[in-house]
């Protein structure tokens, strides 16, 4: 049996890093809800440079590693994990499908319509927000177990955990919970 209480608890380093993870992910998205043509841009010129593939790859790498590492304190570690293998195919798949197909393919993305573009990063959106929830939110956060509860006095001096002082509250008290 849980019991709600007031403070949230500390938050692990790996939470908060995923949390950050997640505001630059919100933040890419609402750039390309509000400007379009400047992600299109932006996502052209990371893809035209050898820099710009090594950074793409070093960061998929990377936020793969953190999802996986982070997703057992998280209130969807399944979830989590899965993302964390997916970032980890997309970065094994940068080596495999060399510059050129990797260029292709972002100036295929870049050719779409504004719409198109809004569209996509409104879901990047979406996942910024999932994965702050998912870190901030811990599962059991905010809760302590009754059986671990401290002890408190009742109104004639008695010791009452947390369990019998919600099973013995006086009549006049339970008729304003009602």
């Amino acid at each position: 049996m849980h019991y709600i209480f007031t403070g949230t608890g500390p938050i692990s380093p790996l939470n908060l890093a995923v949390a950050a993870a997640g505001m630059l992910v919100f933040m890419l998205g609402l750039h390309g809800v509000m400007q379009p043509s400047s992600l299109t841009a932006l996502v052209g010129h990371i893809w035209s440079s050898t820099t710009g593939i090594g950074i793409a790859l070093i960061m998929r790498i990377s936020f793969g590693v953190l999802l996986i590492a982070a997703a057992s304190g998280t209130r969807f570690p399944k979830t989590l994990i899965v993302f964390g293998v997916l970032s980890l195919i997309k970065a094994a798949s940068i080596p495999l499908l060399g510059r050129a197909r990797q260029q292709n393919l972002a100036r295929w993305w870049c050719l779409h319509p504004a719409r198109y573009i809004r569209d996509w990063s409104l879901l990047v959106c979406a996942f910024g927000t999932f994965l702050i929830y998912a870190a901030l939110s811990v599962h059991g956060a905010g809760t302590v177990d009754a059986a671990k509860s401290a002890h408190y006095l009742s109104s004639n001096g008695e010791h009452l955990d947390v369990r019998s002082a919600i099973l013995v509250m006086p009549a006049h008290m339970s008729k304003s919970f009602r």
